[in-house]
């Protein structure tokens, strides 16, 4: 981060690169089945992605799910960095 807030010439920016994945048109959204991304509470984080919690939600792994789970974090991350540094 230190070096983008340095930046100046050109204006910073952060490029995060995420495929469509909500509407089930999109191909992201037909990966492998049309299954909505959804975080939970964060359940999985608090328990440490122990067995058999697998997902962020803290539910059983389905691929699927985890892929486009993975694609929202991306998405508020790249928030975040724009709201704290920005």
């Amino acid at each position: 981060m230190p070096d983008l807030q340095k930046a100046t010439n050109p204006a910073p920016r952060l490029i995060t690169l995420v495929i469509v994945t909500a509407n089930a048109e999109e191909f992201g959204g037909k990966v492998p089945i049309p299954v909505p991304a959804d975080l939970g509470e964060l359940q999985g984080l608090e328990a440490g992605f122990r067995s058999p919690v697998a997902m962020i939600d803290g539910k059983p792994f389905k691929p699927a799910k985890a892929y486009k789970d993975s694609k929202l974090c991306n998405m508020i991350i790249s928030h975040e960095l724009n709201r704290r540094y920005l």
